[in-house]
This record gives C-alpha cells, sequence and structure tokens, in this order.
C-alpha cells in the first residue's frame, strides 16, 4: 500500500510538532479522553508541566479541545479533535486507521471502492481536511473531502483524455460513472465546460469578422 498522506504534503505546522507533542498527541488518541494527569501515566514522560505545556500546544492549534471542567482545582478534560486523531495516524503512518475511519465515515467512498480499490481516495481526502484545520476552518466532511478530490480528479482526467487524446484516462473515467453522484459530477463539468467552450468560439468568431471587416 503506498503512503499518500506523506508528511511533505502535511502542513509544516503540524509536521513541526515536537516529539513531546506527537507523543502527548498519540496517547490522547490512543487514550480518547482524559486529563493532564492521567495522560501524563500513560505516556511515560517523566515531566508533569512537559505534559501541560504540550496539552495547551495542542489546544492551540486545534488538534486537541478541552470538552469539562471540574473541581477545585479546575481539572481539565482532554479530548482530541477530528484534524488531531488525523494528524496522529499520519504522523504514526497508519495507514490502515486512516483508510478504515474514511471508510466508516464516508458513504462516498465505500461506494467509490467498490468500483475502484484504490486507498488514495483516502489519503488525498485526510489532507485536504488537515488543511481545513490548518487554515482555521471548520473540517469538511468525509463525504465532502471525498467529493472534492473526485471533482479534481475529474477536470484532470477529462482535460488529459480529451485534449491530450490519452485513451487510459477516458477509458479511466468512463469506468467510475457506475457511481451515480460520480457520473452526474462529471457530466455537469462538462456541461460547463462546453458552454465556456462556446462562449469562447463565438468570441473568436466575433474578432475573426472584426479583423476581415
Amino acid at each position: 500500500m503506498s503512503f499518500y498522506v506523506n508528511l511533505r504534503y502535511i502542513t509544516p505546522k503540524y509536521v513541526g510538532l515536537s516529539k513531546t507533542e506527537a507523543k502527548i498527541l498519540d496517547t490522547l488518541t490512543t487514550k480518547k479522553r482524559g486529563n493532564a494527569y492521567g495522560i501524563w501515566k500513560l505516556s511515560g514522560l517523566k515531566h508533569y508541566p512537559t505534559v501541560l505545556r504540550a496539552l495547551k500546544k495542542l489546544e492551540e492549534q486545534r488538534l486537541a479541545q478541552v470538552v469539562s471542567v471540574s473541581g477545585k482545582r479546575g481539572e481539565k478534560v482532554y479530548v482530541p479533535t477530528l484534524g488531531g486523531v488525523l494528524i496522529s495516524y499520519v504522523l504514526n503512518r497508519d495507514e490502515n486507521k486512516i483508510v478504515e475511519m474514511v471508510t466508516k465515515n464516508s458513504s462516498k467512498f465505500r461506494e467509490l471502492y467498490k468500483i475502484e480499490k484504490d486507498d488514495h481516495w483516502a489519503f488525498s481526502a485526510v489532507r485536504n481536511m488537515i488543511a481545513d484545520v490548518y487554515a482555521k476552518k471548520e473540517p469538511r466532511s468525509f463525504d465532502e473531502a471525498i467529493e472534492d478530490v473526485v471533482a479534481d480528479a475529474i477536470v484532470d482526467t477529462v482535460t488529459d483524455g480529451v485534449f491530450n487524446r490519452n485513451k487510459e484516462a477516458m477509458d479511466w473515467l468512463l469506468k467510475l460513472p457506475k457511481v451515480k453522484w460520480v457520473r452526474e459530477m462529471a457530466v455537469n463539468w462538462i456541461e460547463n465546460e462546453q458552454k465556456r467552450v462556446r462562449k469562447m468560439m463565438n468570441d473568436l468568431d466575433e474578432l475573426k469578422e472584426g479583423l476581415i471587416d
């Protein structure tokens, strides 16, 4: 399995997590929720204040969030955000968990996978979702991310197939319309492109007539 979500495509801000911060993120992702003390004990790190600083950094970067505060000392309970979980899987190069997560949460990916068993759809979608987190936006849903990846693939494939006469690209595209929403997306893009080209041809005809006159 090729690991398409490689680190050079992931936002440097996240890749630049220190080893301690990455360790805390991994521990929190494994534990799913917990207070600083519990995370510290599970992580095996020596110094408790280091864990507190790491959690604060993860919270600032939207990789972890506080879900409750209790007790006289205001003890915080943390959970990893969706972006935090995805980043943790990427940093650990855990391809299987990434594919499992996308499969579980995206009906559109499951439909695609029946036609073309290629994990790159999942990896590319996750890459885009992580980019959303870095841009301080709410991550698009798994289905939305898959749709965006397919839309880009349609544009690239049609362009390559039509303009470069690439039969392999056209054959690949003709296989995907077995999935209804992909077919509708492709037809819609082609129709819009046809309108654009017709307008361009009309503009060229007018320009030509002007030059002849």
